[in-house]
């Protein structure tokens, strides 16, 4: 997938996460030939929170809490924000390893919105339940995905990915492509339920940079004469 992930040094806790995922060949993707269309109606509110400051939805949102889903890439965690039982919540980046909530918590001043993690029936109000992939597609406007078939042996199959309002879409189809006899099912309809997630890039890139540099500061800290003796 197109996204930047943050390798941190250290209150690591490793995810078992697939970490098989290799370069894309012409023919692993199902993917249309015309150019994407972009589309501005009917677009959730949570829209306009997109590039708000990680503080200031803090205060927008007294009940939120910090928020790691685990299957939130293909082959990394997403790191965000949410309220106790919301039908979203507000993404700030994503990794294979995730820091602890104070550390994230510190940089709150620096971390943006860079998008949103939901389902596709609330991302997409205009979508009826259940809609063959053509019909979804044409009802958002748009007209170029990827969808990773059964030709791509690694962590992105069942993943479909495009580009919606200049911001990168992932929607994950896993639950009905990989049935549990572990055989790869093509789906040919999009449910409202698949989850999926939507990114701004440029905010995606600087929230990385932040928790980046805030590590590093962490790592060239001084240990204390406690942490020293332990």
């Amino acid at each position: 997938m197109k996204h930047a992930m943050v390798i941190l040094l250290i209150f690591l806790v490793v995810l078992d996460l697939c970490t098989a995922c290799e370069s894309e060949s012409p023919s692993s993707v199902t993917s249309t030939s015309q150019t994407q269309v972009s589309s501005t109606s009917n677009k959730p509110s949570f829209f306009e929170d997109i590039g708000k400051p990680y503080q200031t939805l803090m205060s927008e949102h007294p009940t939120a809490t910090f928020q790691i889903n685990n299957s939130g890439f293909p082959d990394a965690a997403s790191i965000g924000l949410g309220e106790p039982g919301a039908k979203y919540n507000y993404f700030l980046f994503g990794t294979q390893y995730f820091p602890s909530e104070q550390l994230t918590d510190d940089e709150k001043n620096q971390l943006k919105c860079a998008g949103i993690s939901t389902t596709v029936g609330v991302l997409f109000p205009q979508k009826r339940d259940e809609m063959s992939l053509d019909a979804f597609f044409s009802a958002i406007g748009v007209s170029d995905y990827k969808y990773y078939d059964s030709e791509i042996e690694d962590c992105r199959q069942g993943w479909i990915e495009f580009t919606y309002d200049n911001m990168d879409v992932n929607i994950d189809t896993t639950k009905d492509s990989l049935a549990s006899d572990d055989a790869f099912h093509a789906i040919t309809t999009m449910k409202s339920a698949y989850p999926v997630i939507i990114i701004k890039n440029d905010i995606d890139d600087q929230n990385n940079s932040v928790i980046e540099n805030a590590t590093k500061r962490l790592n060239d800290m001084p240990l204390s004469s406690d942490d020293s003796n332990s």
